[in-house]
């Protein structure tokens, strides 16, 4: 069944994630570098991370972050507090984030709970951040899930620039959700033999006034995704046997402009 397990536990397990997959998508060389080097969490993404904990775990708030202090850094002593919780935050495994970043993911995380769809979903969770392990074509696969409801719904909360239909739509196709919503469906099904209800994403965004959608993916982006993870599965097996994989193309292509650009000029 799902497990619960910290971050660092997740990580550190070595099995093939959707994150994986998307490095994957972009090219190999890209996927061993960001498995090789780690790289620092942006001030978007310190904020993603508590908006995740206030809705999904406030409980483990103290586990999860140190909020810093106010610290005078031009003097000898401030510098040494602001060192010194440094040191205390990476021996504990927890993020440093400013008072500021929690205000506003406290004014982030009432805005979705003034959803009422949202607020519903969020209420209902049977699981919060539990961990499925699978195979898919015998490798290794995990899935962190941010939540299950009673209803074998998968809930899933990101926070965005802009929660709109239009916008979300581009985003989903710009960071592969729909690969998200069929990876973490072929988990949910490996590890309770069922088809999940639904794969619903929770929307916010994360500058004010906060605004709050919930989708779900219409079927021709969840065939895509499908379609997707076998391609990218198939290249990961290829890498791991050992074979060479060019990062983009051996010859010099011919580039076209994007399709949304020449419709755009098409209308002048």
């Amino acid at each position: 069944m799902f497990k619960k397990m910290s971050d660092r536990d997740y990580f550190a397990l070595d099995a093939l994630n959707n994150s994986t997959l998307s490095d994957i998508n972009r090219s190999v060389r890209f996927m061993e570098y960001r498995k090789n080097n780690k790289t620092e969490p942006t001030a978007s993404m310190q904020i993603g991370s508590l908006v995740h904990c206030l809705l999904l775990n406030p409980e483990d708030f103290d586990d999860l972050f140190i909020i810093m202090p106010k610290i005078n850094k031009r003097t000898k002593e401030g510098k040494e507090e602001h060192q010194n919780l440094l040191d205390q935050a990476e021996e504990k495994q927890l993020a440093l984030v400013e008072q500021s970043q929690v205000d506003q993911a406290l004014e982030i995380a009432a805005s979705v709970r003034s959803n009422r769809i949202a607020a519903q979903l969020l209420d209902d969770l049977q699981y919060a951040e539990v961990v499925g392990l699978f195979q898919i074509d015998e490798i290794e696969c995990k899935a962190k899930f941010d939540g299950i409801t009673s209803t074998q719904l998968i809930v899933d909360v990101k926070t965005t620039q802009d929660a709109s239909p239009e916008a979300f739509a581009k985003s989903v196709a710009t960071f592969g959700y729909h690969r998200q919503d069929a990876f973490y469906c072929k988990a949910y099904e490996a590890v309770t033999g069922e088809k999940p209800s639904a794969f619903v994403f929770i929307c916010v965004e994360n500058k004010a006034p906060y605004s709050t959608a919930v989708y779900v993916l219409d079927d021709e982006a969840k065939e895509l995704g499908q379609k997707e993870i076998g391609a990218l599965v198939k290249k990961y097996q290829e890498y791991k046997s050992g074979l060479y994989i060019q990062d983009y193309s051996s010859k010099i292509e011919t580039l076209t402009l994007p399709a949304w650009y020449l419709r755009s000029k098409q209308d002048d």
